[in-house]
């Protein structure tokens, strides 16, 4: 079977037809200003195996009865579907474990640096859930959303300012 292909010129002896079963149809040639015998990422072009790629069998799907399933009623309980409590509760006991071997260490990092007595670490109650939830909702609206500056994200809204839609302060301090 062949596949035909047209180059970005118009011309009808430009055309090229391409096997696509063909074992050297992979090869990426270059019609742009680059020369040279390498990739750009430095790729060696190897010759293509003589011993694959005539020998194709599908495997066989067996059939079986189709079966919808239906979205969950929240946002929040599809989210689950794909970050499940048990794995916040993972993070949790670990997060919480590691503040508590700092605290017993006297240390505010894993440098070792010497915690102070006004140290923000010694008012440390724990975490909880819905906190993950937040900083997790918040690291999805910081991908959705670009700013030049991360601390772009807990500025307010000036007029004729372009900023964030939604001022992630109300959720979380800087």
């Amino acid at each position: 079977m062949a596949i035909q292909s047209m180059n970005t010129s118009s011309d009808p002896s430009q055309r090229q037809e391409i096997d696509s079963y063909d074992d050297k149809s992979f090869c990426k040639q270059h019609k742009g200003p680059r020369t040279g015998l390498k990739e750009p990422a430095g790729a060696n072009d190897y010759p293509a195996d003589e011993t694959r790629g005539f020998n194709f069998s599908p495997f066989i799907i067996q059939p079986r009865d189709y079966h919808i399933s239906y979205l969950p009623n929240t946002p929040l309980d599809l989210f689950q579907l794909f970050v499940p409590k048990s794995l916040l509760w993972r993070w949790i006991e670990y997060t919480n474990s590691w503040i508590y071997y700092l605290l017993e260490n006297g240390v505010v990092d894993s440098w070792n640096n010497p915690l102070h007595k006004h140290s923000t670490l010694l008012a440390w109650e724990g975490i909880s859930t819905a906190q993950i939830y937040v900083w997790l909702g918040m690291l999805i609206y910081i991908g959705i959303h670009k700013e030049r500056k991360l601390r772009s994200h807990w500025k307010a809204p000036r007029l004729g300012d372009q900023s964030p839609l939604h001022s992630v302060i109300k959720f979380m301090p800087y």
